[in-house]
């Protein structure tokens, strides 16, 4: 596929030997990414229960794949996330009236899980661990929440190489910044 083609690019280009695959849910990406023959450093962050559990036994037995059961964003705090109906749609804002509309059943609040939040510019030096100083890929997919993952990387933007992130135009979760919010703050920490 496209994106696939694309990331070996990018990740030859900017040596890529870390990533920081942020909202994992059950290891998709991750599990792809390895798939193609990445070899460096997986940290996958999910902070919802069930998905978390099932990332966690793909994970175990791989060595450089490493878990972690709390989300990433721009404070360190105890917050409720709402887990969907479809669990790779769990997000800290509730639905829209629009991706309601789009599918009423994935959209549907089953449940408010307490999580917890740390920042990714506190934790990386215990997550990368052993004077690793080599290039990092921020790869975000938090349903209206990286925004504030980006900026809870601020303090450690300067070893993050490249980055990825999941933008909706049109907001599926009511109170997510807009699509443009998010490309200006991160345009202007120096990404393109």
């Amino acid at each position: 596929a496209l994106i696939e083609r694309h990331l070996e690019k990018l990740f030859r280009l900017h040596r890529i030997d870390c990533v920081l695959d942020v909202g994992a849910n059950t290891g998709q990406y991750g599990e792809k990414l390895l798939r193609s023959g990445f070899s460096g450093q997986l940290h996958s962050f999910e902070p919802v229960e069930a998905p978390f559990k099932e990332l966690a036994k793909k994970a175990a037995g791989v060595s450089n794949w490493h878990v972690y059961p709390f989300a990433l964003g721009d404070e360190k705090v105890e917050k409720k996330i709402q887990v969907l109906g479809q669990t790779n749609l769990c997000s800290f804002h509730l639905p829209s009236d629009y991706s309601r509309s789009l599918d009423s059943d994935a959209f549907t609040v089953a449940e408010e899980q307490s999580v917890e939040v740390r920042r990714l510019d506190e934790e990386l030096a215990s997550i990368v661990r052993d004077g690793y100083d080599g290039s990092i890929y921020l790869k975000m997919d938090t349903q209206g929440f990286d925004l504030n993952v980006f900026r809870g990387a601020s303090g450690c933007l300067e070893r993050i190489a490249a980055l990825q992130t999941e933008l909706s135009i049109q907001p599926l979760y009511e109170e997510m910044p807009p699509f443009d919010h998010v490309m200006h703050d991160i345009m202007e920490a120096g990404y393109k």
